[in-house]
């Protein structure tokens, strides 16, 4: 028998045939894990008490986050729900050697987590190779507690091809597809934080974006509901104990890399805003959905402690207008901003990518501020002096 059937010789050996017994059975150890989850603080496994320092005390009550010491969670009074006080929580980060990534794997590291990056190349012991397109390619640690799903080819700073319009498409929908798959083969999972993006929305003018506002149907949009439809299977066939996070993600400013180096540098090597020829895109008044790197990072792992479920706007509480923006950055660099950059530049340049730099989406994080979340940079003249230096 062929082993693709799951015959007594197969890979799926001792698995029911009937999809319906199988889904009962499914269902019957789920709860028993969940059940098992809950009284591990009661009477701790040898896996938690492995984790848990001697000593350290049982507890099923939130407690704060752990404090890292001297950076931007050293004041925190956030609460986490799961680890309890002196676990080590073992999170999986794939697109862990990104921007966003890198700066989350070094944050979860510092409170004394620990994390296995996923990557398409070879790494250190604590990281793991995959190709995001072939499935099963994605072999979770047995000690694994939750997932955050980065990974995606760049969409910013670059042409789209149609070539690379289906690699954007694929690395994410493929890709969160064998995380999914790969959280099912592990069957202990407790959380997955999966990112996505606020182009899930498209150009909304001057009309307020939330969480419950309707995807567009542009190309991105197309993408990030695709992206988004694959983390949320987890959710329908109750795999996980806490439903997917989807992290919307807007224009994320760093002063290492992405949107704000190609802000001050768009020409490459040109640098129009240093020599004080910089200016605003268009007509600067399309809304700019930014968030600070460290608020990003924050939002995330707010998202994991409190095992959050559904759509999140990961945006700064006040969107800005390009004009604001572009005011910032000369106000910062000591540089006037006369010069408005046409359309038609950009397109020359960026293809149908230069969409993003003039698409309006006023985009507010509705349900991160519901939950009390604490934005460390609420106005873009905070961001960029902390970004910029002078």
């Amino acid at each position: 028998m062929d082993d693709r059937t799951g015959g007594p010789h197969g890979p799926h050996r001792g698995r029911h045939r009937d999809p319906r017994r199988r889904a009962v059975r499914d269902r019957r150890l789920r709860r028993q894990r969940r059940a098992d989850r809950a009284a591990r603080d009661v009477h701790p496994t040898p896996r938690a008490r492995r984790r848990r320092p001697p000593g350290a005390e049982c507890s099923s009550r939130p407690c704060l986050t752990r404090q890292p010491g001297p950076n931007l969670y050293e004041n925190s009074t956030r609460v986490s729900r799961l680890p309890t006080a002196g676990d080590t929580v073992h999170v999986v980060v794939t697109g862990g050697t990104g921007l966003i990534g890198a700066r989350l794997t070094q944050q979860l590291r510092d409170r004394g987590d620990e994390v296995t990056i996923v990557s398409r190349t070879p790494g250190g012991p604590d990281t793991l190779v995959w190709d995001p397109l072939t499935p099963g390619s994605l072999e979770l640690p047995t000690d694994t507690d939750a997932v955050i799903h980065l990974a995606g080819a760049p969409i910013h700073g670059c042409r789209w091809t149609d070539e690379y319009k289906q690699q954007i498409l694929e690395s994410r929908e493929e890709g969160t597809r064998t995380v999914v798959e790969a959280i099912r083969d592990h069957g202990d999972v407790d959380h997955l934080v999966s990112a996505s993006a606020v182009g899930y929305y498209g150009d909304r003018g001057d009309a307020p974006i939330t969480e419950t506002t309707d995807p567009a149907d542009d190309f991105l949009a197309t993408v990030c509901r695709r992206w988004e439809d694959q983390a949320r299977r987890l959710a329908d066939d109750d795999a996980l104990a806490h439903d997917p996070a989807i992290a919307r993600t807007g224009v994320v400013l760093s002063s290492e890399d992405g949107a704000l180096t190609e802000m001050l540098n768009p020409f490459g090597p040109i640098k129009p805003f240093h020599w004080g020829l910089g200016g605003r895109l268009g007509d600067g008044q399309q809304w700019f959905p930014w968030i600070h790197i460290d608020d990003e990072v924050a939002a995330l792992i707010d998202l994991l402690d409190e095992r959050r479920s559904g759509a999140y706007n990961l945006t700064a509480p006040e969107p800005v207008r390009n004009e604001r923006l572009t005011d910032a950055l000369g106000d910062e660099l000591g540089r006037p901003t006369p010069f408005p950059i046409p359309r038609f530049a950009m397109q020359l340049l960026y293809g149908e990518a230069a969409q993003l730099l003039f698409a309006s989406q006023r985009v507010l994080p509705r349900r991160l501020t519901d939950d009390g979340f604490g934005f460390e940079h609420r106005t873009v003249e905070e961001a960029i002096a902390d970004l910029l230096p002078r």
